[in-house]
């Protein structure tokens, strides 16, 4: 805990003083060209998701409009494929978001307008050609929109698959400190219970709390002519699997036929010259292995980007790129450092403070 502290302590000290002396510049000179990917879900707060998915409209421009003037905008597929070619004279920012979400279009899209910027939204395939909401979707419905607490989502669970594989573990995590509960239960029905029994008892009582998946799924995420629209707008569109699932815990088939299955789903609406570009679901190095990776390429991609924080300079796994995520909370000064490759810097030293 002491040792999580100082890096904290550190973290903010370095930021601080790199950014507010103007150091990062010399970082930003100093260090090899980057791209810098910023990673969201939601611009805004759509009904039914929670606060740390989402990044006010307000915060987002004043973080665009800060790196713009310091850094060229690109999309995740242009800059990933721009470091085999000709040498650009200044480092890139990219902004991602993941899901899908139809904030993209109607809020995003129009701040990217404003600003200059260019991103990349990676799409689910089931809510745009099966009308299916994955079961965390329908987790966060209840507990955001019927109100339902954490605890009673539990003992509704326990009651629906007694004998569930992982559903044992609920009540211990429903047992915790209530700030931590739905963040726990989430973890034990992601990792621990068995899927199919999972995705069934969370759709009964989805569904029972008087939940419509055609109207969630209509309130939340982008149609098939809102993907065309944002993809006319400018916004590379890439692949987020079918249904959201957690690769690693899958089969080496049923992982490919994931990936393979979300593909094929955009290629219906946007036809077959698709981005090369795709984000493993949630993202940590525990998500997703190497068989992952080897599906990955076997399903047409040759980018994939996770949700740990770095840069990349053209070298190295191009199936394993880091993403800075987004949060209202995160400072300027801790996006410049990443940006500048001050800390990539530190990185050299064996610190990591991101």
């Amino acid at each position: 805990m002491l040792k999580h502290r100082l890096k904290g302590w550190f973290r903010i000290a370095f930021g601080r003083v790199v950014w507010h002396s103007g150091l990062w510049r010399v970082f930003d000179r100093r260090m090899p060209r980057r791209l810098t990917i910023l990673a969201g879900h939601c611009v805004g707060r759509p009904s039914g998701l929670p606060s740390d998915l989402a990044i006010s409209e307000v915060r987002l421009g004043n973080i665009l409009q800060t790196l713009g003037a310091s850094f060229d905008w690109c999309t995740v597929g242009e800059g990933v494929e721009s470091f085999e070619g000709p040498s650009l004279a200044r480092s890139m920012v990219a902004l991602s978001f993941d899901d899908g979400y139809r904030d993209n279009l109607e809020v995003l899209a129009p701040i990217l307008n404003q600003t200059g910027a260019k991103a990349t939204v990676f799409l689910e395939g089931a809510p745009l050609v099966d009308g299916r909401v994955s079961w965390s979707h329908k987790y966060f419905w209840l507990i955001h929109v019927a109100g339902v607490a954490p605890e009673t989502i539990a003992s509704e669970l326990l009651n629906n698959s007694p004998e569930g594989k992982g559903f044992g573990l609920l009540a211990q995590a429903a047992g915790g400190a209530p700030e931590g509960r739905e963040y726990q239960l989430k973890r034990v029905l992601k990792y621990e219970c068995d899927a199919t029994q999972r995705d069934a008892a969370v759709q009964r009582i989805f569904l029972g709390h008087g939940g419509e998946e055609s109207v969630l799924r209509d309130s939340l995420y982008l149609s098939r002519q809102q993907a065309l629209d944002l993809r006319a707008a400018g916004v590379e569109l890439g692949g987020h699997t079918q249904d959201h699932e957690v690769l690693a815990t899958l089969s080496p088939e049923e992982a490919f036929k994931q990936i393979a299955e979300g593909r094929n789903s955009m290629e219906k609406i946007l036809g077959p010259e698709l981005s090369p570009c795709f984000a493993y679901p949630f993202g940590r190095n525990w998500d997703f292995d190497e068989d992952c990776k080897g599906a990955v390429v076997a399903a047409g991609y040759s980018i994939a980007v996770t949700t740990h924080a770095g840069i990349y300079e053209g070298r190295g796994d191009k199936l394993a790129i880091a993403r800075l995520m987004l949060s209202e909370e995160l400072p300027i000064y801790q996006i410049m450092m990443e940006a500048s490759g001050a800390y990539q810097w530190l990185r050299r030293f064996g610190i990591d403070l991101a």
